[in-house]
């Protein structure tokens, strides 16, 4: 998409000169430098449940350990009654 912007002459001349030091075109300066001050786009409602759900399923190692834990838990409380 073509878009018209007002930006001044200054600002354009320090954009040439960055896009010539990276050797990169100047439309691809404005447009990384957009998307980096846009920050990453959200999660649809389904990328997040997906998210969530690999997470979790990052942790079951832990279901054994939790299950270990908590026997010792009451086997101290058995013996303090």
């Amino acid at each position: 998409m073509k878009v018209t912007l007002q930006i001044p002459d200054q600002i354009i001349r320090r954009l040439r000169r960055e896009a010539k030091r990276r050797r990169i075109s100047v439309h691809q300066l404005v447009a990384d430098a957009l998307l980096e001050k846009l920050g990453p786009e959200p999660l649809t409602p389904e990328q997040s449940r997906r998210a969530r759900m690999r997470w979790a399923g990052a942790l079951s190692y832990l279901k054994e350990e939790t299950a270990r834990i908590n026997s010792i838990i009451e086997e101290e409380f058995e013996e303090l009654n």
